[in-house]
């Protein structure tokens, strides 16, 4: 899914080269990125696809992705259910981590957070070590689900300019009925550059190539020593006006605004 956003990021004052980034494939550096994008199908069937990402701890989880993907502009509900498949967190082990959200339940019980703003959503799935009102488990991998842990993330402020930024998420693709993924439908990574940091807006500003599905994906960044940040989440593409010409740029939500839609939980 894309999503297109009614402003304009003017870059203008950016002196440097843009233009879309390749897809590219896992690297020893990059293959571990691929661990963390789950697959966000509303619906009761795995179907039309979208891409998200869980982000906890063993005893406290939470699923974040873009509000787009299960509401509407209307703030209803896309379907009353969806289904979301995640890696194992051992990856030697070849069936992922399945749930099943009834979608009208979470967002009675209080487990349901948005911000249409930021076009946002955190689903809390499980609570002191026990799933959440609304949850069910499909299949649960010995090793648990991959996951990236609170540490793992840089706030906006912490973000550079200039640098390489990977967004890894699920292209959309039909998935045959029963079936929890098919051969289309695996996890890529692309990448570009952070190009600027809109903090009136709360957005994030690069040039990564993104497609349908990628909405909701993590976007990552490495620090020094190697170690992977979460910086964001895909929402969709927006018309820039840059030194090379007109081009659409890839928006992601800052982290601030997940960290204060989890603060919200009661």
């Amino acid at each position: 899914m894309n999503y297109a956003l009614p402003v304009h990021a003017l870059l203008l004052a950016i002196p440097l080269v843009v233009g879309f980034q390749p897809l590219i494939y896992a690297s020893s550096e990059t293959d571990r990125l691929l661990h963390y994008p789950v697959i966000v199908s509303p619906g009761a069937i795995f179907g039309r696809t979208a891409s998200g990402v869980f982000l906890g701890s063993p005893t406290v989880a939470y699923l974040v992705t873009a509000r787009h993907v299960l509401m509407n502009d209307t703030k209803a509900l896309v379907k009353p259910f969806a289904l979301v498949r995640g890696n194992a967190s051992n990856p030697d082990e070849d069936r992922g981590y399945v749930l099943e959200l009834d979608l009208d339940l979470l967002q009675r019980s209080g487990n349901w957070k948005e911000d249409f703003e930021h076009d946002v959503l955190v689903v809390r799935f499980m609570w002191d070590s026990k799933l959440t009102e609304g949850v069910q488990v499909k299949y649960e991998p010995p090793s648990g689900p991959a996951m990236v842990a609170f540490p793992s993330v840089l706030r906006l402020h912490d973000i550079a300019l200039q640098q390489a930024v990977y967004l890894a998420g699920y292209r959309v693709s039909i998935i045959p009925r029963g079936a929890e993924t098919s051969e289309l439908n695996v996890p890529k990574i692309r990448e570009g550059k952070t190009l600027l940091k809109d903090e009136e807006k709360g957005q994030i500003v690069s040039d990564y190539l993104a497609v349908g599905g990628d909405s909701g994906a993590p976007v990552f960044m490495f620090a020094r020593g190697g170690a992977a940040k979460l910086i964001g989440i895909h929402i969709g593409r927006q018309d820039c006006s840059t030194p090379e010409g007109p081009m659409k740029c890839a928006i992601a939500t800052p982290m601030n605004y997940i960290f204060s839609l989890i603060a919200s939980f009661k």
